[in-house]
């Protein structure tokens, strides 16, 4: 069971108010009490003008050349029992499309949307967010404004907070420091790799932990980060969802209309062209992938009355960083009522991949709670978006930061299948973790300090 609870004031800080009304989709109160209003912007706008929407506590999201920046919240979805929760992923869309919607761009182009990130454990509360001002730039540079409020139409100059020559604020100085240790990483790779031969998995993924700190007690700003992340990863899917910010490179799934995309990634190697044949050829590198386009066109069939799935990999090349990765397309079919399956349902079929977790997954799952010995939190989980539609688009949240204040919790992690090197692993993860460390001006790995040395 989950609720949604609309923002009385809708002010920028969101204040939290009590469910109030009837229950409807069992979100435990209907969003019809909300209005939206979509309203063209002057095209082609700056990046900057987004970033500055999202930079007081908004969310941030930019793939493949669309952005879409909010501030202020109109209405929170929870869902106390996660995304696991049968049928709670098409209450949500129907919630939405309760939402009474003006759209003066005379195109349907923009619908209310809910934006946030679903944790990795798939069985943890997971919160959405309605924006109160969506700002949004489609692929052929057309802007628009989409307000969503009790009565939208009374909002003052909402345009007025898109700032082109907004400016990201100043990160402090930080020191990153191991929180796994290299010795226990490696003995966690062994303890996968004796599972593997004893038959228990195939694959599983073992996260390795840092956490950052500013070293003059000054918080860390997400706005700045993204920033740094956007000019640093341009090709990577960006986001900004309160704390959690991220460059990740990998689609869990994305849907328009009746049209299906995933793009799993798994097989990593030091960016360098001279490397990308040899991360083709590697058997051990081409199994991770397997693993993943076998569970994800799995997952996907059910819902599909077409899948197109690549023969052979794709070299994926990030500054940095290389992968092997493809690209899984699909044709939805209706299901009984005659209703497409949303992105939010689709993520529920998917999530975890293998690209995080492992195979078999319960197994798997097992192993990582046990040897990583706590809550990935909103690391691994997926961040995006759903429209009224049943549209929208969703990343694998790696390649990410969750910020506390003054210091911030990185993850990365590396797929363990048989033929692992407990120390090549270990490298690997260290230069995941690069894309952030980059971000956040802090030493890169090879120079961590062992919890131990650590005063």
């Amino acid at each position: 069971m989950s609720r949604a609870v609309p923002d009385a004031t809708a002010s920028p800080r969101g204040a939290r108010t009590g469910p109030g009304g009837h229950g409807h989709d069992g979100l435990g109160i209907d969003l019809s009490l909300l209005k939206s209003l979509t309203l063209p912007l002057a095209s082609p706008l700056a990046p900057s003008a987004f970033l500055s929407l999202a930079s007081s506590g908004g969310c941030y999201f930019e793939s493949a050349g669309k952005i879409m920046a909010s501030r202020g919240i109109a209405a929170r979805i929870e869902l106390p029992n996660g995304i696991a929760e049968p049928g709670i992923s098409q209450s949500v869309v129907s919630s939405l499309a309760r939402i009474s919607s003006k759209d003066t761009l005379a195109r349907g182009a923009s619908l209310p949307i809910a934006i946030g990130v679903v944790p990795f454990d798939r069985d943890e509360p997971t919160e959405l967010v309605v924006p109160e001002v969506l700002a949004v730039r489609d692929l052929d540079g057309l802007c628009w404004l989409t307000i969503v409020g009790r009565d939208p139409a009374s909002h003052k100059d909402p345009g007025a907070q898109l700032l082109t020559g907004w400016q990201p604020p100043s990160i402090p100085e930080l020191v990153a420091e191991a929180v796994t240790t290299s010795a226990g990483y490696k003995a966690g790779v062994r303890s996968i790799l004796s599972g593997i031969k004893a038959g228990r998995y195939r694959k599983v993924v073992l996260a390795y932990e840092t956490c950052v700190r500013s070293l003059t007690d000054c918080p860390i700003p997400p706005s700045g980060v993204l920033a740094r992340l956007r000019m640093l990863q341009p090709q990577a899917i960006l986001f900004k969802i309160d704390s959690m910010v991220g460059a990740s490179p990998e689609l869990l799934v994305s849907r328009s209309g009746s049209k299906v995309l995933s793009s799993p990634r798994a097989g990593t190697t030091r960016g360098s062209s001279g490397l990308d044949d040899a991360l083709a050829a590697s058997p051990k590198e081409t199994e991770e992938l397997d693993v993943v386009l076998e569970a994800v066109v799995q997952a996907l069939l059910p819902y599909c009355r077409e899948l197109s799935v690549p023969t052979c990999p794709q070299i994926v090349t990030l500054p940095g960083i290389t992968h092997l990765g493809a690209d899984v397309r699909g044709e939805l079919c209706e299901k009984a009522d005659g209703s497409l399956p949303s992105s939010l349902e689709l993520v529920a079929a998917l999530h975890p991949t293998p690209a995080v977790g492992g195979d078999p997954l319960s197994e798997s799952l097992r192993a990582i709670s046990s040897l990583e010995g706590r809550s990935r939190g909103r690391y691994a989980g997926a961040a995006g978006w759903v429209d009224a539609r049943g549209d929208g688009e969703w990343a694998v949240a790696i390649r990410s930061a969750e910020i506390f204040g003054s210091s911030a919790r990185l993850l990365a992690g590396a797929g363990i299948v048989a033929g692992s090197d407990p120390a090549s692993e270990l490298e690997e993860v260290r230069l995941k973790l690069s894309t952030m460390l980059q971000a956040l001006g802090c030493r890169l790995p090879g120079s961590f300090e062992e919890p131990s040395e650590v005063a």
